[in-house]
């Protein structure tokens, strides 16, 4: 039993725009990296360019042709892009944005001038595979060694979507439809990839975010450890001295807390964890200089 196209179809529309605004959600709740805002909007674009498909007829033709071809192409630039900032931390070259316009205007040629359906298809494809591939390319050039398998996933998955796409273009060229959405065996193959496609990615847009997310804080985690460890360290080796002292102001000696009276460097040594070395100031060397002089020499007036 087939799956009804038109059915397949609408489900797409639906879950892209859930897919979407999910993404949407998950970033007004949590952190996010460059590229994950274009990633949202290549969902939101790809949506809009479903719905304008199912409104043919109740929109203008032409329109319609144009809103889809733009967006569909518009969609891969944007999710190129997007994957480039998120992975590379690049922006696509400008020039590429400049695709969707060409698109437009080839689809315009192919629908005023002659009027061909499966040429405008046929180019739209191309485009489509195109940024499909290069996206599927990213994945797997800029795969950490962490999570190389996710990448590598989302590579194939990719790819596939666009040769799925590619496969379904050649057969059309080959066997041209009466109808765009015939109830063909085909056809819903098609169709249930592409669903499949729009929840892959917009799980693996999150899943990659929330897996740079915890190698963040893994990474941080260890930094506060360390710091933390370099702190105790210290702490053990520092005993910090304060409050009032009483000290004696002619030999300065100090009382401690059981009314003794203590040399100052007795009472530093027992409560620091400084001790003392010692030995001479220059002005104290030179008096007691003079003063073994006087005992050596007395009564004689040396000079030095």
């Amino acid at each position: 039993m087939l799956l009804d196209v038109r059915t397949l179809f609408v489900a797409d529309a639906v879950i892209t725009v859930f897919i979407g605004l999910s993404l949407l959600l998950y970033g007004k709740k949590r952190r996010t990296y460059p590229g994950f805002n274009h990633w949202m909007l290549g969902s939101l674009i790809v949506s809009a360019s479903y719905v304008a498909t199912f409104l043919r007829g109740a929109i203008p033709e032409l329109l319609s042709i144009l809103l889809v071809n733009g967006g569909f192409v518009l969609s891969g630039v944007v999710r190129l892009d997007g994957i480039l900032r998120f992975l590379r931390g690049k922006k696509a070259p400008g020039l590429l944005y400049c695709l969707p316009v060409v698109a437009m205007v080839i689809a315009v040629y192919f629908t005023l001038a002659v009027d061909d359906m499966v040429t405008r298809l046929v180019f739209l494809t191309l485009w489509v595979c195109l940024l499909l591939w290069s996206t599927a390319t990213i994945f797997v050039i800029s795969a950490p060694a962490s999570s190389r398998s996710l990448h590598l996933l989302a590579a194939v998955i990719t790819f596939l979507y666009g040769a799925s796409m590619l496969t379904r273009t050649v057969y059309f060229v080959l066997d041209p439809p009466a109808v765009l959405f015939q109830n063909t065996g085909f056809n819903s193959a098609f169709f249930l990839s592409v669903l499949i496609f729009e929840i892959w990615s917009g799980l693996l847009i999150m899943m990659l975010n929330n897996q740079r997310m915890e190698e963040e804080l893994l990474v941080s985690h260890a930094a506060l450890q360390s710091h933390v460890v370099e702190l105790e360290k210290v702490l053990s080796e520092v005993k910090v001295l304060k409050g009032l002292l009483p000290i004696c102001s002619s030999c300065k000696k100090i009382r401690d807390d059981q009314g003794y009276w203590n040399h100052l460097e007795d009472y530093i040594d027992a409560h620091s964890e400084a001790t003392f070395t010692h030995g001479l100031c220059p002005g104290c060397a030179v008096q007691l200089q003079k003063e073994i002089d006087e005992m050596n020499f007395p009564g004689k007036n040396l000079t030095r």
